[in-house]
């Protein structure tokens, strides 16, 4: 298979070759092509067995366009099918149909998984290159001479629940041989069945190397997700073959492929969404009960819709012309107090007359309001209690989420949140808000559903169908850009909004350890509104230059959660923030720079970005302009303008 730009090459053994003609790169398979686990229900144990001639039947068929290989392991009567695609732009696509996969033996032999090309691309210990894994922003791991051990880590795409800390959010890897050659290669489908697998020094080749190992079963006993397995290789040349590049290669795929679309576009016929954009986001937290597994501590009341008004007019008088609202605990009982119950608007906070107060005062000073929901929690004390709701783990379970306002919480099983979303979110709707409709909660970690009795596959996507449901069907119901807690690959076409894009994750090994780079927010720019940590992540008041100046390289808009007053501060298990008041010179400084300065940049895509070794670094747009921050001095530029310091404003705030 050819075309201008890449030569593709499949051996009689299933190997592959991609010569790119750009650069002259070649990508090779550098072991064994297909490693197939079973499992032997005779023996009660695995059977992991590298294709080869002596192991296996492999029949290669082409075109000049397309490519189908089948192997079948003889000993254990498993064959499997990857149909190969050539596509413009530089790709190459696989599919993996359960249709071609044969078990012959199936009451003694099982398929479990498949790792398919695990060596592909990879580079032997000390030649230079990087790989890119999908952990919060993006992990660039380089390859240099300290990387001398063989480690391997493999996490879930979407994560399960006992590896969250690596924060698994994309459904890809990516690997760069030498400046001008680069490989992205992205899950398309059946992703949350799939591993990524990376290896520093791996096998007798001591090889470098990132591939997807492909799930089918978890156990011998389940059936077959009746998908295709569908990944595409995108190769990278020249001044593209880098993060940024695989970025916007990523972003180019969200765009045509998966029904993203620019936030600009989305504005321009969406005025709520348009004056979001530019909008500060405020986080009110109103009222909530201590957490306790029963749900029956005491209410602890933070803020009224009275009291939000002064704090409105505070934001006024500092200069914050864009706020968007987001009443966190309106609801009765306060923060998560009775999800899947809702209403009433808790009289406590000023209920719904409340509402309408400050809704009139937000609208005199041009900022909107938008509140805060969650259909993914049911909590033990709700009157709306409803066990047919709930997912279930495998051993029957009720799968538990955590101890909030209304005690423990499960998990409503994302093939039926549409049920309570289409009885409450109506009701949302006709409070007449004109800001965000925020979903708390979501996309959380992928959970497996096993309830017989809920008409879906029984494994993780139905979970993420559920999210993507929600976010469809709350945009539809409103009218308001709809935004949640997170972002994971599958959600970025159906969000207006992600609260927090994490920059960096934990529990990885020290191996691994490279430089968090902003491939996420390079994806993403333009198609969404996303925020970084609240500025209290990093200490106090004045330790947040730090924050303000990373908001500015990854092109983030800036968000504050706040109460009014705090309760009960000897009590751990309560929210507990702080005055609000000593952070106003905080937000004056962010709004005055991101909201006002910049935020015209919000819909133009960036086009790349790099770090100096001196602590510089350039965002580039594609309308030309460059971003320049400095980190080590605290401050910024535009273009070749002159560094401008960022030094938190000092208001005058009236009493």
């Amino acid at each position: 298979m050819e075309d201008e730009q890449l030569r593709i090459q499949v051996g009689a053994d299933g190997s592959l070759r991609v010569s790119d003609r750009r650069n002259g790169n070649e990508w090779a398979t550098q072991g064994t092509p297909f490693v197939l686990h079973a499992w032997n229900r005779m023996m009660d144990r695995w059977v992991i067995l590298p294709s080869s001639a002596d192991t296996c039947t492999i029949e290669v068929e082409g075109s000049p366009s397309a490519a189908t290989i089948r192997v079948y392991w003889r000993e254990v009567q498993i064959g499997v099918e990857v149909v190969l695609r050539l596509l413009e732009n530089g790709s190459l696509q696989g599919r993996i149909a359960p249709s071609g996969i044969r078990e012959d033996n199936h009451a003694h032999l099982r398929l479990m998984s498949l790792e398919v090309w695990p060596d592909f691309g990879a580079v032997a210990a000390g030649s230079t290159g990087a790989m890119l894994l999908p952990f919060a922003s993006g992990l660039l791991c380089p390859f240099d001479e300290k990387k001398t051990t063989t480690e391997s880590i493999r996490r879930r795409m979407y994560m399960d629940q006992g590896e969250w800390e690596s924060w698994t959010a994309l459904p890809l890897f990516g690997l760069q041989q030498a400046p001008d050659a680069a490989m992205l290669c992205i899950l398309e489908q059946g992703e949350w069945d799939a591993e990524v697998v990376a290896q520093l020094n791996g096998g007798e080749g001591r090889l470098h190397s990132v591939h997807a190992h492909w799930h089918f079963r978890e156990r011998k006993i389940d059936a077959f997700d009746p998908l295709e397995r569908i990944f595409r290789y995108v190769f990278l040349a020249d001044r593209e073959a880098g993060y940024a590049g695989m970025a916007k290669a990523y972003r180019a795929y969200l765009l045509t492929e998966r029904g993203a679309t620019l936030l600009a576009d989305r504005a321009a016929v969406n005025p709520a969404l348009a004056r979001e954009i530019r909008a500060h986001s405020c986080k009110v937290f109103m009222g909530s009960k201590s957490r306790q597994a029963d749900g029956k501590a005491p209410y602890d009341l933070f803020t009224t819709f009275d009291q939000a008004i002064e704090v409105l007019n505070a934001f006024r008088e500092i200069g914050m012309e864009a706020v968007s609202y987001q009443f966190v605990g309106w609801n009765i009982d306060g923060h998560d107090g009775q999800y899947p119950t809702r209403f009433p608007v808790d009289p406590r906070v000023g209920g719904e007359a409340g509402l309408v107060r400050f809704q009139a005062a937000a609208k005199a000073a041009g900022h909107t309001v938008g509140i805060h929901d969650n259909y993914v929690d049911m909590s033990v004390c709700s009157p709306d209690w409803d066990l047919g709701l709930v997912a279930h783990d495998r051993d029957g379970e009720p799968i538990i989420g955590g101890i909030w306002s209304g005690g423990q919480t499960v998990y409503i099983c994302g093939s039926r949140a549409m049920e309570m979303a289409r009885r409450e979110m109506p009701k949302v709707a006709r409070l007449g808000l004109d800001g965000l409709y925020y979903i708390d909660a979501m996309p959380r970690v992928s959970r497996a559903c096993h309830a017989a009795d809920h008409g879906h596959h029984p494994g993780r996507r139905a979970d993420g169908e559920g999210v993507i449901d929600l976010l469809r069907f709350a945009g539809e119901i409103s009218g308001l850009p709809v935004g949640c807690e997170n972002a994971m690959g599958f959600t970025i076409p159906w969000q207006d909004y992600a609260g927090h894009l994490p920059l960096n994750a934990k529990s990885l090994p020290a191996a691994f350890a490279g430089e968090w780079v902003p491939f996420f927010q390079i994806a993403v720019h333009g198609l969404i509104k996303y925020h970084l940590a609240d500025p209290r992540s990093g200490g106090g008041p004045e330790q947040a230059v730090p924050q303000i100046l990373r908001e500015i390289e990854h092109g983030a808009m800036p968000r504050f959660e706040y109460q009014y007053q705090d309760a009960r501060l000897d009590d751990p298990l309560q929210f507990h923030f702080g005055d609000w008041r000593p952070w106003l010179p905080v937000l004056a400084t962010q709004h005055r720079i991101l909201c006002q300065e910049l935020v015209d940049l919000q819909t133009v895509l960036i086009d790349d970005h790099q770090r100096t070794a001196d602590g510089i670094s350039l965002t580039t747009y594609a309308d030309g302009t460059v971003v320049r921050v400095d980190h080590v001095r605290q401050c910024y530029a535009l273009n070749d303008q002159p560094w401008q310091p960022v030094r938190l404003a000092t208001p005058e705030i009236h009493a």
